[in-house]
């Protein structure tokens, strides 16, 4: 687990057949113990490949079998490609691959050859289900700050996808 202002460069790495016994596990797993503000980590996936990996999702039914972020203001995690994310599976959380919180100005970078191939959330006693490769949870303080490729994205509450890909926060 990585914590706190952290900083954290993975580069040309291959994580294969690896299944996650118990509750709430990831791989890799970039947490904030600063609760409720996210803290500001910063990390790099470069050159990666994410092949064959299942966990179960957590109480709160956050998920990501190969990844799970928590990025704060002024924190980053980028994915650079070639990199790929093929049969990543979450039992009973959100993201089959890769479960990203986004807090203030946190972003996620995907660029360059970044193929997921087959990687699914199932549901599991009525939790997760959401967000087959990635979910995205914007906290209400997000300004919604996400880049794929050489689009960057600052969204609405009117950018919902199909299996809410994204969850916005919403004012009542």
């Amino acid at each position: 687990m990585i914590t706190d202002d952290s900083q954290m460069i993975i580069s040309q790495c291959i994580f294969s057949d690896i299944e996650i016994i118990g509750f709430g596990g990831n791989l890799l797993r970039f947490e904030s113990n600063t609760q409720p503000t996210l803290s500001s980590v910063i990390a790099a996936i470069t050159e990666c490949q994410f092949t064959d990996i299942n966990t179960q999702g957590d109480n709160e039914q956050r998920g990501g079998s190969a990844i799970y972020a928590e990025i704060g203001d002024q924190g980053q995690l980028s994915i650079i490609g070639p990199s790929e994310f093929i049969n990543c599976v979450c039992n009973g959380g959100n993201a089959g691959a890769l479960f990203a919180q986004l807090d203030s100005t946190g972003l996620l970078i995907i660029d360059g050859s970044v193929l997921f191939k087959e990687c699914n959330s199932m549901v599991n006693s009525d939790n997760g289900g959401r967000g087959g490769s990635l979910y995205l949870d914007f906290t209400e303080d997000s300004t919604y700050n996400f880049s794929i490729g050489y689009q960057r994205y600052d969204i609405s509450l009117s950018f919902i996808v199909r299996k809410r890909f994204f969850d916005l926060w919403e004012n009542q």
